[in-house]
């Protein structure tokens, strides 16, 4: 075990990793920030197909990536602050889903298909609603619930007509949600998950494969931060030992290695179209030609690290330019 602490102190000073034990303070974004995220919000309303479930379009206005749709959406929670317009959306992505009965899907024109990617965002666009909007709790306490009792009738796949299940370990996540949601208690240990995660992580740092896996781990972290079951500093410390350094921007500024906004202030529409669950270090830009891609990184980014309260308006939910 002494030898394990004394290589992630290692790792940390030859990274300067700085103190991935804790996370980074949000803080009040400038003027600057503000005018970034508006400007994405208003242009969102450009990649809500069917309104609001987000996907990437052609400019002959074919739609992309109906696969990566729930990710995205629920993506899109997490990266909104907490007013009307943002309930309104979340209502709207609601009606769609209360038809199932607590199944998800990829999309409404693939209502046989999942994933658990999908799951995740959707999950954490939920977990960072409640945690953020005093309106979240009651709204998505009743669908949270049918979402358990589908599983639980259903030997935890997500969607009847796939063989897709809720994956041994990530029950842990619903757990936390429903704890959150004030309809459960509080998960009794995060070693064996955080044990997963590290798992997921050193294995694409390692073998470079693609890097969604560390994206997906990013967010499950965060489910357990938004309902307050967490994870320990040194399990944190652990998992930033082999998620960081991988030139994930998102990853790298919650583990106190780089500050992101010189990030946000390159960023450049239609070059990724997702750009944090791709590492940059060997996966190249993956923007397609004349395919616009909706700018959910860039708005993720901004609220993850700055608090979402005094964004400026944009965004109109229904309308699409």
């Amino acid at each position: 075990m002494l030898t394990r602490l004394v290589t992630i102190l290692t790792a940390c000073l030859v990274f300067s990793c700085g103190s991935p034990q804790e996370k980074p303070d949000r803080l009040t974004p400038d003027e600057f920030l503000s005018a970034k995220h508006s400007e994405a919000r208003t242009r969102l309303n450009n990649f809500l197909d069917p309104d609001p479930w987000v996907v990437s379009v052609y400019d002959n206005g074919r739609i992309e990536h109906t696969g990566d749709s729930l990710i995205w959406t629920g993506i899109l929670l997490a990266s909104l602050p907490c007013d009307p317009e943002a309930e309104a959306l979340t209502l709207s992505l609601q009606q769609t889903l209360w038809q199932s009965m607590g199944e998800i899907y990829r999309h409404p024109t693939l209502p046989d298909k999942i994933s658990l990617d999908g799951a995740i965002g959707l999950y954490r666009g939920i977990s960072s609603q409640v945690h953020r909007c005093t309106w979240a709790k009651d709204l998505w306490r009743e669908w949270v619930l049918s979402h358990r009792n589908f599983l639980a009738l259903n030997d935890s796949k997500l969607n009847k007509a796939s063989e897709v299940r809720l994956e041994n370990g990530f029950e842990i996540l619903l757990s936390a949600l429903l704890y959150s949601l004030g309809e459960g208690s509080r998960p009794s240990s995060t070693d064996s998950f955080a044990a997963k995660m590290t798992a997921w992580a050193a294995a694409v740092r390692f073998s470079k494969p693609s890097c969604f896996r560390l994206h997906l781990g990013y967010q499950s972290l965060r489910i357990l931060d938004d309902t307050g079951v967490g994870i320990s500093p040194r399990q944190r410390a652990i998992w930033c030992e082999q998620a960081a350094g991988n030139d994930v921007p998102l990853i790298d500024h919650y583990c106190g290695r780089k500050d992101i906004r010189p990030w946000i202030e390159a960023f450049s529409y239609n070059t990724w179209e997702y750009r944090h669950q791709r590492c940059g270090d060997w996966e190249k830009p993956d923007g397609k030609t004349g395919l616009e891609t909706p700018g959910i990184d860039l708005m993720h980014a901004i609220v993850e690290a700055y608090t979402p309260t005094t964004f400026l308006k944009g965004f109109s939910h229904g309308t699409r330019n």
